[in-house]
């Protein structure tokens, strides 16, 4: 029934001027007046005698979409897909139509097809550059816990917010008390009108006073103040309806004032047109922006998403267009604004989704909205869903749905979401690969304030609940090892409910934190390069090591004392280096797995014990030196 209330546009052609006898053009007449499931009916009785006439089965597809019930269409299309010189869009409407019956490996087959014809439609870009898009958003782990309320009835109820003790929602019920009852064509269910319950009471009231009419209302805000309410409408005057040349009966924006107790002054915003549609509006919480949904001319396609900035005395601005990052040449509907989160959250068919109508919501950067994410399920299913709102913390909210199980068409379900997810991970050695303890694990904001800190047990292991939509930083710090930093954010993470994020800490130089290996660094006699008896078991050590580990990959680096001439030492220290190179290749080491051996003299002394320093034997022997610095270890 959200077809109803902002779903005007032309889907293929709602107005045919195909002339046939009999009932085919009896059901044309009641498809170009919307009245769908008359058309139906008469579609049917024709192909009874005509199976394969494509005409009557494209337009009883067409029916069944605009009825919102895609399975229905899929075998009529089939069948109308095989003529010539079909309609491009048929294309694009049949891989919808299977992609809401669940039918996906088709569907793409004929996102092919739709693409071959050379169209340039920005859906096919999606669609192509997101192949595994089903898989994905069907692995996600969800946040929310999904229910049918207890407002439902058979017909079609949806669009429910919180406002101040009540909950008011549209629906389409009988009015029990209505001396004559008025059906609408299109879907043979009463006219939608404006219902509130109270939080403290089971009583379901139809409001009156100036709201409700003989045709449809649907989609109601509130301003903060409470002076103020939004809500859309068909277009009529004088108590007649008012079409537009094509025959469509549009939808207005109306405001109604807050007036000793009662809503009046009911009048359209003046960006309403009797040409095209606006409906579906939607407050910000500090009053400021409605948002809405529209048709109008100069927009991406179907209806878009707009904005109007809301004067201090309720009146509103020229709107302006959300952009093709949020609008399609699909349809785009339902916006909710949500401040905690700082998010658009909308409903959409033209981005990539499960069925049709998904629930997509939107970051707001420096006042633009971007990457747009698909909620999942369990918010989203092959079937419509729609009018997705929060409550002002972001725990719980509503959302309608025409989705299998409910309890009449459209129903309205509520929901429960955990706000914050968990983020956990493994701090492990760089080069060991092993869990790391006593790491102390500070998580930070963007502007530096500390979220928390902890410290990492035997098996290197965190976790902790922090909020979304935010740029983090986390550090790990162990002594004797490199500070590590990662930076990261939580957007675009509405289906998951954690986060795994390991770090990997690289220890410093000196080998014996560096390997963990307990190894000593190799020495040398005064103005020697040759190997000494008491240092083949330390390089034995690393060889043994090396041995054990066939991706350990290192390179040899060896200095030498302050006594003698710099350049004298550079060399001195070069030969050190290339006979601790050979000593490991003679104990069958390849060599691709040395990067290289260098020479550094002494200018990477490990004392004082520079030139003009006083030093015993002992000092000097420490800069006398091969180190090891372990590249890579698996």
């Amino acid at each position: 029934m959200k077809a109803l209330v902002l779903y005007l546009c032309i889907f293929l052609s709602s107005i045919t001027l195909y002339a046939q006898s009999g009932k085919v053009k009896q059901a044309d007449k009641h498809f170009n007046k919307f009245s769908y499931m008359k058309a139906i009916n008469l579609y049917k009785s024709a192909l009874e005698k005509r199976p394969y006439d494509l005409y009557a089965n494209k337009k009883l597809a067409d029916c069944y979409m605009l009825l919102r019930q895609p399975q229905k269409a899929v075998p009529y299309y089939k069948l109308a897909v095989k003529g010539h010189d079909i309609d491009p869009n048929y294309y694009y409407a049949y891989a919808q139509a299977l992609r809401s019956s669940g039918e996906y490996k088709q569907s793409k087959k004929w996102m092919k097809k739709f693409k071959a014809t050379g169209v340039v439609d920005s859906r096919v870009d999606q669609f192509f550059n997101n192949l595994d898009f089903i898989n994905i958003i069907h692995k996600r782990k969800n946040r929310y816990a999904v229910q049918n309320s207890s407002l439902n009835t058979i017909n079609s109820d949806y669009g429910a917010i919180k406002y101040k003790g009540n909950t008011y929602f549209v629906s389409a019920r009988e009015d029990e008390d209505a001396s004559v009852k008025r059906i609408y064509n299109w879907n043979n269910q009463p006219f939608l009108d404006i219902f509130k319950k109270s939080d403290t009471s089971d009583v379901i009231i139809r409001m009156v006073d100036g709201i409700n009419t003989k045709f449809h209302e649907g989609s109601a805000c509130f301003t903060p103040n409470g002076k103020h309410m939004f809500f859309t409408r068909n277009n009529y005057h004088n108590k007649k309806a008012i079409k537009d040349d094509k025959g469509t009966n549009n939808l207005k924006i109306f405001k109604a004032e807050w007036i000793d107790g009662e809503w009046r002054n009911s009048k359209p915003l003046f960006f309403s047109s009797d040409s095209y549609s606006v409906g579906h509006p939607s407050i910000s919480a500090d009053g400021k922006k409605l948002f809405f949904t529209s048709d109008m001319p100069g927009g991406y396609g179907g209806t878009d998403i707009y904005v109007s900035e809301i004067h201090d005395r309720g009146g509103v601005k020229k709107p302006i267009n959300l952009g093709e990052k949020i609008n399609t040449e699909g349809n785009e509907m339902f916006p909710f604004y949500h401040a905690l989160d700082d998010k658009l959250y909308f409903s959409s068919e033209g981005h990539l989704g499960l069925g049709q109508l998904d629930v997509f919501s939107a970051n707001n950067i420096d006042g633009e909205y971007k990457n747009v994410t698909n909620l999942g399920e369990p918010i989203n299913s092959v079937s419509d869903d729609f009018a997705y709102n929060l409550n002002d913390l972001g725990s719980a909210g509503f959302l309608s749905s025409n989705r299998e199980g409910g309890v009449g068409d459209d129903d309205i379900y509520t929901f429960t979401r955990e706000r914050d997810f968990t983020l956990k991970g493994i701090v492990t050695d760089k080069v060991t690969n092993k869990p790391l303890e006593n790491v102390i694990v500070i998580l930070s904001n963007s502007n530096g304030e500390i979220i928390f800190e902890l410290e990492t047990g035997d098996d290197g292991y965190y976790e902790r609940k922090v909020k979304r939509d935010t740029h983090f930083q986390l550090n790990g710090d162990k002594p004797k090892f490199k500070n590590t930093l990662k930076s990261f954010d939580s957007y675009n993470q509405e289906s998951y409910t954690e986060m795994i994020v390991n770090l990997e800490l690289d220890p410093l130089k000196d080998m014996s934190v560096l390997a963990g290996l307990s190894t000593d660094i190799i020495y040398f006699d005064f103005d020697s390069s040759i190997i000494r008896e008491d240092a083949k078991p330390e390089l034995n050590k690393i060889i043994a090591v090396m041995n054990k580990y066939e991706n350990m990959i290192i390179h040899i680096e060896s200095h030498t004392d302050s006594r003698g001439s710099a350049e004298y030492n550079e060399k001195l220290s070069s030969r050190r280096a290339k006979s601790t190179y050979d000593y490991f290749i003679g104990q069958g080491i390849k060599n691709g797995r040395i990067t290289s051996h260098k020479g550094f003299g002494e200018y990477q002394l490990a004392n004082d014990c520079g030139d003009g320093i006083k030093c015993n034997d002992d000092q000097h022997q420490k800069n006398r030196r091969t180190e090891f610095v372990i590249e890579k270890m698996k």
